[in-house]
């Protein structure tokens, strides 16, 4: 799996912005998750609710929204400092 064909998978619910799978050295390719950006939310959650729980590759798909956890500001996180 890389960003590539992950992207191809999307972008039928879409125009995905971008995709991108993170890469641990320990794991190479072998990559569980990524991320596609789309530039409109319908258009994720379309395909989030097409492929979520899709069996592709020998795998089962979980499709969601990510959710980040900002700090607002670098006082309020001391490991930022």
């Amino acid at each position: 799996m890389d960003a590539t064909w992950l992207g191809q998978i999307f972008s039928k619910y879409g125009c995905d912005l971008d995709a991108f799978i993170p890469k641990k050295r320990s794991r190479g390719l072998n990559s569980k998750f990524g991320f596609v950006r789309f530039g409109l939310l319908r258009e994720a959650e379309e395909a989030i609710s097409s492929l979520n729980g899709m069996i592709i590759r020998d795998k089962k798909m979980l499709a969601k929204v990510a959710t980040f956890n900002l700090v607002k500001d670098y006082r309020e996180n001391p490991r930022m400092r």
